[in-house]
């Protein structure tokens, strides 16, 4: 009766174990951690190591891309490189586009397989993912001007990526939206007085913007004016938080 007994429970026991996960444990668990910021487009890298609160996620040598997977968040993403630096450690280098993206900022999931790691079951990690923003650094009004006559200085930054150190202020065109009475001609509202780029930093100047008429000389950045090649219509001296500014995705 026992050895009956014992045989049943054994089998139960086998039962659970494949029905509650078919595929052998192969989900894993979340015991890897990650450093390094990881934009919406582009190309960054990251440290993909095994977290210090476990010590069983060890890699295997002759890890490869496809042996990395982006999930969730990241999908758009993908791996062009993995470097093997320990068995405790990669650098993991992500490129791509991500074509959905709400918010400022999203959460994807970024999988080692199964077979590459010594335990023999996958492990993943949270990445955080950012839009990339071009944005406001320093501005300054020139409250000396009369309202019809007003300087405006502003300072622009990119989170990677870099200005054109060739752009000029005649790239840079300067008006406000058409009324309905002047669709085809609309009209012009201050005037680009200079332009330098210093590494990541672009200055701009406006003079003759006329306060009156809207809060800020409203200006075309030409797509050629970053890395990122993509036109802006920028409202100049409009401050932003340090986390947004312009969407260069």
């Amino acid at each position: 009766m026992k050895k009956f007994l014992v045989l049943v429970l054994a089998i139960i026991t086998a039962f659970c174990a494949i029905a509650c996960n078919p595929q052998g444990n192969v989900e894993g668990l979340n015991d890897l951690a990650v450093s390094g910021t990881v934009y919406a487009r582009d190309t960054q890298t990251l440290t993909v190591k095994s977290s210090t609160t476990h010590n069983t996620a060890f890699f295997k040598e002759g890890i490869t891309t496809s042996d990395i997977l982006l999930e969730d968040g990241l999908e758009g993403k993908v791996v062009e490189k993995v470097e093997y630096v320990s068995k405790t450690e990669l650098k993991v280098t992500l490129s791509g586009k991500v074509e959905e993206f709400t918010g400022d900022s999203l959460i994807g999931i970024l999988r080692v397989s199964a077979d590459k790691m010594e335990s023999g079951q996958s492990s993943w990690c949270y990445v955080k993912l950012y839009k990339p923003y071009m944005s406001v650094k320093v501005v300054t009004f020139d409250k000396v001007s009369t309202p019809k006559n007003v300087t405006v200085e502003c300072e622009y930054y990119l989170p990677y990526g870099t200005f054109n150190l060739d752009i000029k202020r005649e790239d840079f065109t300067v008006g406000i939206k058409p009324g309905e009475e002047d669709k085809l001609a609309p009209m012009t509202n201050g005037r680009v007085e200079h332009v330098s780029v210093v590494g990541k930093t672009l200055r701009i100047r406006i003079m003759e913007f006329d306060s009156t008429i809207e809060d800020f000389p409203k200006v075309t950045f030409p797509k050629e004016a970053t890395s990122f090649d993509k036109e802006l219509v920028v409202e100049v001296g409009k401050p932003f938080a340090i986390d947004t500014g312009y969407s260069l995705l």
